[in-house]
């Protein structure tokens, strides 16, 4: 009798936890709040999202810069670095409030301004100046 009560105990324990991960599944792929899900509907629901979010990456590995062309022995600041003086253009980067972030030092010789000067100013004003 004791080992039958063991083995209950020990069944109910792995249910419990499957139902855990189950309800921790229909948390992460559910899209309608107010519809409970029963457990193959979330178990089907997850298999559609692996399936899609590997396609998405399979597409998108094959639409990535193959980076199998920089000289190994530049970091990739040191490669921005140089294809910006090649270029001769410059960077910019902004905060989504406007004010600017960084500036490469590029921009010296083709907007006559020093990084730090027009750093974490507003683009807009620094617009309205020019």
């Amino acid at each position: 009798m004791a080992v039958r009560s063991a083995r209950n105990l020990s069944e109910k324990k792995r249910r419990d936890q499957f139902n855990v991960l189950i309800l921790e599944l229909c948390s992460m792929v559910s899209t309608s709040r107010t519809r409970k899900m029963d457990k193959s509907a979330v178990l089907k629901a997850t298999i559609n999202f692996l399936k899609t979010h590997n396609e998405m990456a399979l597409r998108s590995e094959e639409n990535a810069i193959k980076e199998n062309w920089k000289p190994s022995f530049l970091s990739d600041d040191e490669f921005s670095q140089l294809m910006l003086e090649a270029l001769d253009g410059f960077m910019i980067v902004f905060s989504q409030q406007g004010h600017i972030l960084y500036t490469s030092d590029s921009i010296i010789s083709l907007l006559r301004h020093l990084p730090v000067s027009i750093t974490m100013q507003s683009s807009f004003q620094h617009i309205r100046m020019s």
